[in-house]
């Protein structure tokens, strides 16, 4: 885009515009994930807790397990994806230990245990929420790095697209009632997410879109010349052409296609698990949500308006039409 732009220039010195100077982009000037995702709700500092005798008259169960890890130190510290695989674990072994219970004549713990039961599975699609979009591997996926280096390189496997496909799938298993999981294949989808180029394709695409308003505003100049309708040989046409033809076409949209693909992959597959989770998703979200589509879509835009100009600039028909109107 240096080279794109610096040349564009040496095309147009003669009309004396004020030359525009090249810019890169902070990561202050993209959107950044917000520190909230999953909204908070009334059930969030209430914890369905089981205490010591009656995990004592667990004894039997295999869910006694379960109980014993949530209820450790450990356990109340642990990340959300792992406490989402005991939530998991506990529905699909609280059943059986509530029939044993009420075959024991423990009928006061099998109503605690069908109670804290019912409250896991009504909040289960928050708890899948929070360790999927709340969690550190989502957080990584849009972080932005430092360089973009070659960015988009040919060799990205799309592994994380599928992953979010994928958790989308377990998801809609569970909350209908298989709550079966492989905790490995859950970890590896999280792992997967984790190593996308999501914050790489919001700072490519923040980048292009700012040197492409910086070279339309150039073009606009050029343009608003009065010395463009007055003169006649003020810049080559052939030679604006093969700048376009080596440098725009050849260099600057195989890199936009580039990224528009990306963008087009990323987007379709966060839609779906944006979709899947979008009730629960926080205000602060929503707008960032707003934020990064905007992004995508002036992109696109201001790749389209590069064009129109152009086509201006490149024909001599187009030209004096465009001088007519003046």
């Amino acid at each position: 885009m240096n080279n794109y732009q610096s040349r564009l220039e040496n095309v147009f010195e003669r009309l004396e515009f004020e030359l525009v100077s090249s810019s890169q982009v902070d990561d202050e000037s993209v959107p950044s994930l917000p520190n909230k995702v999953i909204r908070e709700t009334r059930f969030d500092n209430q914890a369905s807790t089981i205490n010591l005798l009656d995990f004592l008259r667990l004894y039997g169960c295999r869910l006694q397990e379960v109980v014993a890890l949530s209820n450790a130190s450990l356990g109340k510290l642990a990340p959300d994806s792992q406490k989402l695989i005991s939530t998991l674990r506990f529905i699909e072994l609280a059943p059986e230990c509530i029939t044993s219970l009420v075959e024991n004549q423990e009928q006061e713990l099998a109503l605690q245990l069908t109670s804290a039961l019912d409250q896991k599975r009504d909040r289960l699609d928050r708890s899948i929420a929070l360790s999927v979009l709340g969690g550190p591997e989502y957080k990584a996926f849009w972080k932005m790095p430092r360089a973009l280096e070659r960015y988009p390189s040919a060799d990205l496997s799309g592994e994380s697209e599928r992953a979010f496909y994928k958790l989308v799938s377990m998801r809609d298993t569970w909350l209908s009632g298989d709550v079966r999981t492989d905790r490995e294949l859950f970890e590896r989808q999280l792992f997967l997410i984790s190593s996308g180029d999501g914050g790489a394709l919001l700072k490519a695409t923040a980048l292009l879109l700012k040197r492409m308003q910086l070279l339309n505003d150039l073009l606009d100049s050029v343009l608003a010349s009065e010395k463009l309708c007055t003169a006649r040989t003020l810049y080559s046409f052939d030679v604006l052409a093969n700048v376009v033809q080596k440098f725009f076409v050849g260099d600057v949209q195989v890199w936009a296609a580039a990224l528009s693909k990306r963008q087009y992959a990323n987007s379709t597959a966060i839609a779906s698990l944006e979709g899947a989770f979008f009730d629960l998703l926080s205000n602060d979200y929503l707008s960032w949500m707003k934020r990064r589509d905007r992004l995508f879509n002036e992109t696109r835009h201001a790749v389209q308006q590069h064009v129109e100009k152009l086509k201006i600039l490149l024909t001599q028909e187009a030209l004096k039409a465009r001088c007519s109107e003046r």
